[in-house]
């Protein structure tokens, strides 16, 4: 109810007159102290905040709708305290970390009539998997002798002789059998790159002495038997016989800030795409090693403890698929399918097995000495054909390495940069 109060003038004469005889204008006015104007309606939710699922590290967004009467003011808690800066309709999360898994979101709504507080919204993180897949090159099998040298010269104090020494290796190391050095088809332009990119990585702590500490942080699976974490043991990551780019990609994945990834690695050397990694979208037979994978991802579906067996009560979710192939494709016509049509069936089919039509998907080019031959032009220009189609995937060029990077150590651990770099940035940018 709204209050009023009474004044009066005597026949519109501003002086007072004899209260006897006289006629009196009443008027009806807001008396000051009672609540003033309407104070309208208090706020209600309309839409409350709905829990997501997300990956670690992605984004993640709350939204709550309400009625009342405007101007109304959010608030937003965390497990039941204020988020300082959290003052619109919707909460967004630009990377969730670790400790958010399981936090519950609840928004408080103002006006001038009064507050409302939303529903609890829970967070759930999902571990992120990351699956490698390939011939040789993702395999491994690189120079051990040069691989040695070049952690002795990075663990080794940095002076203006290091960068020298490390291109001088890159360049040059390759015992052959007559103990002559065959090198790896580097220029001086290319060794010099090898060696700043190296020491690069190693002021990152992506390299040198710690490649031989374990990361607790990265699992690494090489098959449905168990897993280890991510470091170099005899020249072995426990993804494979010999470390491949597996190795710096783990660590800039857990320097990036994730609690806990892991890395699958299915991968033969000397394999050729069209038959042995033959894909249901191509047809006929499917190849031994695309049944590999396959039984890979779907014992990770059913059981993702097996690859993180610290978080057995979290899911998993894949993050990311890195197809790294050999040489072997260069020497096939691909028996009638393109390699484009090879390379997309593949993705398709991977990303279809996963469950996710938006799988971040990273391609690495194949070296250029197989682009010297008839089909490695076709394979490198089905690469880069493929990734320019699909805005999910992204190429590494590997062009300013050696030609021949199949054993080169210092190729291996710059291409293992190169992809998570590439992931990271693809990642980014995913819906959630």
């Amino acid at each position: 109810m709204r209050c009023r109060t009474i004044s009066w003038a005597s026949n519109g004469q501003r002086r007072f007159a004899p209260i006897f005889g006289s006629v009196f204008l009443f008027t009806l006015l807001p008396l000051a102290g009672c609540g003033g104007a309407d104070s309208g309606s208090a706020p209600a939710i309309t839409a409350q905040p709905a829990g997501i699922t997300v990956a670690e590290r992605q984004s993640a967004s709350f939204s709550v709708t309400a009625s009342g009467t405007a101007p109304l003011s959010y608030a937003w808690r965390r497990n039941g305290t204020p988020i300082a800066g959290a003052t619109s309709a919707t909460l967004t999360m630009t990377s969730a970390l670790a400790a958010d898994h399981g936090a519950r979101f609840s928004a408080v709504v103002n006006n001038s009539a009064g507050s409302v507080t939303s529903a609890e919204a829970v967070l759930t993180e999902e571990l992120p998997m990351f699956l490698l897949a390939g011939q040789s090159n993702t395999e491994g099998n690189v120079d051990t002798a040069l691989f040695q040298m070049l952690l002795a010269d990075l663990a080794s104090a940095a002076n203006t002789d290091t960068k020298a020494r490390l291109a001088e290796r890159i360049r040059y190391w390759h015992k052959d059998t007559n103990n002559g050095y065959a090198g790896y088809g580097y220029t001086p332009e290319m060794a010099a790159l090898g060696a700043s990119e190296l020491v690069r990585l190693n002021a990152a702590g992506l390299v040198g002495a710690d490649l031989s500490t374990s990361n607790t942080r990265v699992l690494c699976a090489r098959n449905a038997a168990g897993v280890s974490p991510l470091f170099v043991s005899s020249l072995s990551t426990k993804c494979g016989n010999a470390f491949g780019p597996e190795l710096v990609f783990g660590q800039a994945l857990s320097q990036a800030g994730y609690s806990a990834t892991s890395l699958i690695k299915v991968a033969h050397g000397g394999m050729n795409l069209y038959v042995d990694w033959r894909r249901p979208l191509s047809g006929e037979t499917v190849g031994p090693l695309y049944t590999e994978l396959r039984a890979r991802i779907q014992s990770l579906k059913s059981a993702p403890a097996g690859v993180n067996p610290s978080r057995k009560n979290q899911g998993c979710r894949w993050s990311a698929f890195v197809w790294f192939q050999g040489k072997n494709d260069s020497f096939d016509s691909a028996n009638g399918l393109s390699n484009e049509q090879n390379l997309k069936n593949l993705i398709a089919d991977v990303r279809n097995d996963v469950g996710s039509p938006t799988l971040t998907v990273v391609i690495v080019q194949i070296g250029s000495s197989a682009q010297s031959l008839a089909f490695g032009k076709n394979v490198s220009a089905a690469q880069s054909a493929v990734v320019s189609a699909d805005k999910y995937a992204r190429l590494v060029t590997t062009s300013d390495l050696s030609g021949i990077y199949h054993y080169e150590s210092a190729s291996k651990l710059i291409i293992g940069d190169r992809i998570a770099q590439a992931v990271k940035a693809l990642l980014a940018a995913a819906p959630a």
